[in-house]
């Protein structure tokens, strides 16, 4: 696995997180400097995943979004948003393909298994093959089991949480979901 990306605009947050992810390369890149922040990344490394700890002022998460975007060898690397509870719509709008978006608290295990997922997948696929490739797979503690509907917000999935021997419906949204 190449190098994995943690940005914020908390040292503390991106600290924290470089230290969960000991295990990767990781490097903490404080968005408060940008420029420091893209010269970092366009150093000729080979990048895996992006992890955003997204705060409660978006500005610098936008423009830097943005210039992602820009950037071919930059634009086609997974991101995995961890944001603030409530405040998807905002950030949804930020993906131009389908990417993570985790709900703060979170448990490492989540973390750890979306990297695994992200990373592994290095060809964005259009959504609705992505979609179709969830089923069978496990989501945290909820194992997928098939697609159960699909409109224009996203896909719902059959799952089962066995720890709490339930089943649940979960969706996914469309990143694209929220710009119309």
């Amino acid at each position: 696995m190449s190098n994995i990306a943690v940005f914020g605009l908390n040292r503390k947050v991106t600290q924290t997180l470089q230290r969960l992810l000991k295990l990767f390369r990781c490097a903490a890149i404080s968005l408060e400097d940008q420029s420091s922040a893209k010269d970092m990344l366009m150093r000729g490394e080979e990048w895996s995943v992006f992890i955003f700890a997204v705060e409660h002022t978006h500005g610098p998460f936008v423009e830097f979004q943005g210039w992602l975007q820009e950037v071919p060898a930059l634009a086609h690397v997974p991101r995995i948003y961890i944001i603030e509870p409530n405040s998807s719509a905002v950030v949804h709008g930020w993906a131009g393909r389908e990417h993570v978006f985790l709900e703060k608290p979170f448990q490492k295990k989540v973390l750890l298994e979306t990297i695994k997922k992200v990373s592994s997948s290095t060809e964005a696929e259009p959504p609705a093959k992505a979609d179709e490739q969830l089923s069978g797979q496990t989501f945290g503690s909820t194992e997928l089991e098939h697609e159960i509907g699909r409109g224009g917000m996203g896909t719902v999935y059959m799952g089962y949480q066995p720890m709490l021997n339930r089943r649940v419906a979960v969706k996914f949204v469309r990143s694209d979901a929220h710009t119309s």
